[in-house]
């Protein structure tokens, strides 16, 4: 997959206010959700992670608006903070799935630390489980899986999920992320047997 700019026809001095049209917002989101989610149809992984070489790439921004896309577009997307989905890898899908919140009527759900929080205490006694399971289980009930991870420079969620996941969406920053560091971080994920399947300049 080729690399992908959010803002590759637009002037990055107009980005950071949002000055655009709202269907050419739309249509440039539209464009790198196709390209990130253009996969082989026998591949057994359909979630997508998004982190970042650096902090304050502005990961959860990309990650949202790709969601939030996917569900106007009247796809059942799930959003899910990586950590959060880590600390309830013990937990069977069913009880997660269930934990999982629904954003008014749209097609778009959550799963965050407000949602998993609870659910440590109370399910704290069950056997454990693997990430790969969970992460399989939620992909039969949601066709679109994205996961929000940290920088990889502030932790190592990005790595432990890097296999479990189809594959890894960069995010980069203008004026932020070197081009070291973004080789830095594909040879990382790379390592750890995650697959890199391209990068986003996110010029907000």
């Amino acid at each position: 997959m080729k690399v992908t700019a959010i803002a590759e026809e637009y002037s990055p001095d107009l980005l950071p206010t949002l000055h655009l049209p709202r269907a050419k917002i739309r249509s440039c989101l539209s464009r790198l959700i196709a390209e990130v989610f253009e996969r082989s149809e026998d591949d057994s992984k359909a979630g997508v992670m998004l982190t970042s070489p650096v902090r304050e790439a502005g990961v959860s921004f990309i990650c949202s608006s790709m969601a939030a896309e996917l569900a106007l577009q009247g796809l059942k997307v799930l959003l899910v903070d990586a950590r959060a989905l880590l600390s309830v890898r013990f937990i069977s899908v069913e009880r997660v799935a269930g934990l999982c919140r629904r954003m008014g009527s749209s097609q778009l759900w959550v799963l965050g630390a407000g949602e998993t929080s609870k659910a440590n205490r109370a399910f704290k006694d069950e056997i454990p489980g693997s990430i790969e399971t969970l992460l399989r289980g939620l992909e039969r009930e949601f066709p679109y899986l994205l996961v929000d991870a940290p920088a990889l420079s502030v932790g190592n969620d990005a790595n432990l999920l890097a296999t479990q996941v189809y594959g890894t969406l960069l995010v980069v920053r203008n004026g932020q992320t070197s081009k070291v560091d973004l080789q830095k971080a594909q040879s990382t994920l790379t390592s750890f047997g995650g697959r890199v399947i391209g990068s986003v300049f996110n010029a907000h």
